[in-house]
C-alpha cells in the first residue's frame, strides 16, 4: 500500500458495539505503523469514547463521541468538515472508512461530504460490505452460506495492498497491565451476552466454576458481567468454597478497564460476546460457545489457540445476532447451548491452558 501523504486525513466510522469496535482496531493499528504521524479520527458513540481512547493503538488518534440523535449527528458531521482545515492545517484530502454501513453512518458521511465540498476538500469513501442479504438467507435456509470468514479482514480487504498480504493486521488493543506470570492459572469467566440465544444456562456456568476451582489449587477465577448474572448467595458460596481464588467483578468494570482485565488472564471462557474479541485483541485465547450463529457471520475466534464450541444442528443458524424465538420445544429447546456440556468446556479450557 502506498504511504499516505502528509495532507491526507482518515476518518473511521463505527458506532457500536464493543466487540465490533474491537474488530476495527486492526485498521487503526495498521495506520499507526504505516503512517504514525498522520492524524486519524474515529467516529463512534459517546459511551464508547473512553474505550477507544484508552485502548486503540495510534498516537495521533482523535475520538469523536456522538450521541444517538440523528439531528445532532448530522450537525457534528457538518461542523467537523467545516472546521477541518483549522483542526488539521493543510489537509487536502479526506478518506472516510465506513466500517458500519447503517443509517447513522450514511447520514454522517452525507453531511460531512456537504461541508467538505463547500470547503473544496477532496473526499474519498471506502465501505465495508455487510453481507446482510447472505446472512439473512443463511438464517432462512438454516445453512452457513458464507462459510468461514472474519469481519476484521472484511474491513481491511477494501484497502489497497490487502492481496499482497501487507494489510492483514489482527485486532489489537493496548493495556496497562502485564500478562500473568505466576504459576496460578487465571481464568476469566464472562457469562453474559447481549441476546438470550447466546447465553449458556446459568446452572452450567455454576457447575463449570465448581469444576475449575475443585480441580487444582492453581486455578483462579475472575467473574465479569452485569451485577445480576449470578445470585449473590452463589457468589458467596463460591468464595467460601475456594477462598482467595475467586474475584467478583460483576458490575464493577468500566469500559476503559476491560482490556486490562482480559490481558491479566490466561484464558477467557465466554459466549459469543465482546469479551471474545477484547480478549483475543490483547493476546488472551478464548473458549467460546457459538450458540445459534455460525462461522460465516464473521465473529468467530481467530487465534490459533482459541476454541469455539458448537453443536451441529439442522436449525443453525437461526438468528443473525442471537435474538428471536427458539423453534425447538421440550428437551430440545435451546439445544445449541444446552447440549454443550460443562465437561466439554472444561476439557477445552484445559487444552488451551496446558
Amino acid at each position: 500500500m502506498n504511504e499516505s501523504t502528509n495532507n491526507e486525513l482518515r476518518i473511521l466510522i463505527r458506532f457500536s458495539s464493543l466487540g465490533d469496535l474491537t474488530l476495527c482496531s486492526g485498521i487503526v493499528d495498521f495506520y499507526a505503523k504505516k503512517s504514525p504521524n498522520n492524524p486519524l479520527i474515529f467516529v463512534s458513540l459517546q459511551r464508547f469514547e473512553n474505550f477507544i481512547k484508552g485502548t486503540f493503538p495510534h498516537k495521533k488518534l482523535e475520538v469523536l463521541g456522538l450521541n444517538e440523535s440523528l439531528f445532532k449527528l448530522a450537525y457534528r458531521a457538518f461542523r467537523l468538515g467545516w472546521n477541518l482545515q483549522e483542526k488539521v492545517p493543510g489537509v487536502g484530502r479526506v478518506v472516510v472508512h465506513d466500517l458500519h454501513g447503517v443509517l447513522k453512518s450514511k447520514i454522517f458521511r452525507i453531511f460531512l461530504a456537504l461541508s467538505l465540498r463547500i470547503k473544496r476538500v477532496s473526499l474519498k469513501n471506502v465501505h465495508t460490505p455487510k453481507f446482510s442479504f447472505m446472512r439473512w438467507l443463511s438464517v432462512f435456509r438454516r445453512r452457513d452460506l458464507l462459510k468461514k470468514r472474519h469481519v476484521y479482514l472484511d474491513h481491511q480487504k477494501q484497502l489497497p495492498g490487502f492481496d499482497k498480504g501487507d494489510l492483514r493486521q489482527a485486532p489489537r488493543l493496548l493495556t496497562n497491565t502485564p500478562k500473568n506470570t505466576s504459576s496460578q492459572k487465571k481464568i476469566l469467566i464472562a457469562p453474559d451476552s447481549l441476546h438470550w440465544k447466546k447465553r449458556w444456562p446459568i446452572t452450567y456456568w455454576e457447575k463449570l466454576l465448581y469444576m475449575i476451582l475443585s480441580h487444582k489449587d492453581l486455578h483462579h477465577c475472575t467473574i465479569v458481567g452485569d451485577n445480576n448474572v449470578f445470585p449473590q448467595d452463589f457468589i458467596e458460596a463460591l468464595k467460601d468454597f475456594a477462598p482467595e481464588r475467586v474475584e467478583n467483578l460483576l458490575g464493577k468494570t468500566r469500559v476503559e478497564q476491560l482490556a486490562d482485565v482480559a490481558n491479566s488472564h490466561d484464558v477467557t471462557v465466554c459466549g459469543n460476546s465482546a469479551w471474545l474479541h477484547i480478549s483475543e485483541a490483547v493476546g488472551t485465547p478464548v473458549v467460546t460457545l457459538a450458540g445459534p450463529i455460525v462461522e460465516g457471520f464473521g465473529f468467530s475466534p481467530w487465534m490459533e489457540k482459541s476454541r469455539e464450541l458448537s453443536i451441529d444442528l439442522s436449525c443453525r443458524p437461526c438468528s443473525k445476532h442471537g435474538q428471536g424465538m427458539c423453534l425447538l420445544r421440550g428437551e430440545d429447546f435451546h439445544s445449541c447451548m444446552r447440549k454443550i456440556e460443562p465437561e466439554k468446556v472444561f476439557m477445552n479450557m484445559e487444552k488451551v491452558l496446558y
